[in-house]
């Protein structure tokens, strides 16, 4: 993809986006189509179906198998083939969790390409294929800002890989409300008993204190060491009205996207 941008000459993401992947003979138009051909001949629009559902965050194996009108007992090798071979694919269990054991298995899409295309092309075939492009071009404009914060969520769980055995996301549910809990990123440290929760908002001017809060009320959820774990609370932003450093007790971490390219490369 980087070798094509550099072919044509396209670095600005709505040249990209319009020249690329929309205009009629643009390279990536079909990407995605022509490789699944390819993989799995007639059999493709099951796989389409599948990522499609992960995009639509039908993401364990029965919401999956339901989105698709498939066999449950036959996700095994459709998700097999979709992570294993093509790598579009990958299981996601939650940080606190014993990964061998542990059925709270979630499905994502990992390549961020293949993840745009489903999102925006895929989404949108009847506009393509009648050549009604600016109905595409305005729901990408629309929605490409909602986009990036998902890639961003998933990014900002990379900065942790290195330094934590475990990672990922926590997803959960309020005992007395049964209301949906979801935090972005842990990361765990079981040696020393040390936990980061992190939230990533793609967003200016992000109040970290609300933020904070909401995080932190979050936390009360997460079942791991309770009475003697050290906590960090993380915020991910383009940049903060006002960062703050503590918040009952804990640590908070504000990080701006300065602050982030810096950790990067270092």
């Amino acid at each position: 993809y980087y070798k094509l941008m550099e072919k044509y000459q396209k670095f600005n993401v709505n040249n990209i986006i319009n020249d690329l992947i929309l205009d009629e003979f643009g390279p990536l138009r079909n990407e995605i189509i022509d490789t699944m051909i390819e993989e799995f001949g007639r059999i493709h629009p099951t796989y389409f179906c599948i990522l499609n559902a992960i995009v639509f965050e039908k993401q364990t194996r029965s919401e999956m198998a339901n989105f698709c009108h498939i066999e449950q007992t036959s996700m095994s090798k459709y998700l097999y083939d979709l992570g294993d071979l093509l790598g579009y694919v990958s299981e996601e269990k939650r940080a606190t969790d014993n990964w061998v054991k542990s059925k709270k298995t979630r499905y994502v899409v990992n390549d961020n390409f293949t993840h745009f295309w489903f999102e925006f092309i895929y989404r949108n075939r009847m506009y393509m294929q009648s050549n009604q492009y600016m109905h595409v071009r305005k729901y990408i404009n629309s929605n490409l800002n909602a986009f990036f914060g998902k890639m961003f969520e998933q990014f900002v769980r990379t900065i942790f890989y290195n330094k934590y055995p475990k990672v990922s996301r926590w997803w959960g549910v309020k005992p007395k409300t049964r209301e949906d809990v979801e935090i972005d990123v842990v990361a765990l440290n079981p040696e020393i008993k040390e936990i980061i929760f992190g939230e990533s908002k793609w967003q200016d001017q992000v109040d970290a204190q609300k933020i904070a809060e909401e995080l932190n009320e979050k936390t009360k959820y997460v079942d791991w060491h309770n009475k003697e774990r050290k906590e960090t609370l993380y915020i991910f932003a383009k940049s903060f009205k006002k960062k703050i450093k503590k918040i009952d007790g804990k640590d908070v971490k504000c990080v701006d996207l300065k602050q982030l390219t810096h950790l990067i490369t270092r």
